[in-house]
């Protein structure tokens, strides 16, 4: 269900801009919907190296707010150790994001 979380998640936002609420996903629980906004991360990395190649700084720059903003939020969540890993994994999306964000500065 997380997978199917993660791509509701990915479509809502590219159609919309935004994040998709819980509530608008009705066949996930919560933690579901957690484990598929930290996997979306992933999603939105990818596009963001395709629009990278594209030299689109601008998405590359959403790309980057949203998951800098779902994960300043999800890292103040009490998580009694249950999303370890994908608390790593949500970091290092957002920080592939930034590199991207440099590297097309630098060579700009």
């Amino acid at each position: 269900l997380e997978a199917i979380a993660e791509g509701m998640l990915f479509l809502g936002w590219l159609e919309t801009g935004s994040v998709p609420p819980p509530s608008s996903i009705p066949l996930v629980e919560i933690d579901e919907y957690l484990g598929g906004l930290i996997d979306f991360t992933g999603e939105v990395g990818r596009h963001a190296v395709l629009h990278a190649t594209k030299r689109d700084v601008t998405r590359v720059e959403e790309c980057f707010a949203v998951t800098l903003a779902v994960t300043e939020q999800v890292t103040l969540l009490p998580t009694d150790g249950r999303l370890g890993k994908k608390l790593e994994a949500l970091k290092s999306n957002t920080t592939k994001i930034e590199n991207l964000l440099f590297e097309l500065s630098v060579n700009a």
